[in-house]
C-alpha cells in the first residue's frame, strides 16, 4: 500500500458498524462505498471527530479489535478526502471511501504484524511465545 496519508485501513464490525461507537451500519455491503461527510477535528488530539483510520492494518486491529462484538471484524482499504490528518498512530478525515475488503493475505499480514509484540526471538532464531515454562 502507498505511504500516502490519504490511504489506509479501517476496521468495522461484521455488520459494518463502528467497533468503538456502535450505532447503525456506516454503509451498504457494496464496494467501493463512500461514507457520509462528518465534522473533522483538526486539533492535536489523538482521538477526535472525523472518520478515523490507520496507516497499517495491525494498528487498526489493535485499536478496533479482532472480535469487538463476539464476531470477527471486517477490514477495509480506505481512501480519505484531501483534508486527512495524522495524529500519532491514527489518521482521520471528513470523508472516507471503503475501497475494498481486505484479502486473506492482507488479514494474515495484519495479524502477523499485530501479534509480533507477543513473540520474542529464541536463541535459534525462531519466535517463541511468552508462556510460563510450566505449560
Amino acid at each position: 500500500m502507498s505511504n500516502s496519508i490519504r490511504q489506509g485501513w479501517k476496521v468495522l464490525t461484521h455488520d459494518l458498524r463502528s467497533p468503538i461507537q456502535g450505532g447503525e451500519p456506516v454503509c451498504a455491503d457494496t464496494f467501493p462505498a463512500p461514507l457520509p461527510a462528518v465534522r473533522l477535528d483538526t486539533s492535536d488530539e489523538h482521538c477526535a471527530a472525523g472518520w478515523n483510520y490507520t496507516a497499517d492494518l495491525a494498528s487498526a486491529f489493535r485499536i478496533a479489535g479482532l472480535w469487538p462484538n463476539g464476531r470477527p471484524s471486517r477490514a477495509f482499504v480506505v481512501e480519505a478526502s484531501a483534508d486527512a490528518i495524522e495524529r500519532a498512530d491514527k489518521r482521520r478525515a471528513s470523508t472516507l471511501t471503503l475501497v475494498r475488503e481486505a484479502t486473506e493475505a492482507d488479514i494474515r499480514e495484519g495479524i502477523t504484524a499485530f501479534s509480533a509484540c507477543f513473540l520474542s526471538p529464541s536463541p535459534r532464531g525462531r519466535a517463541t511465545s511468552h508462556r510460563p515454562s510450566s505449560f
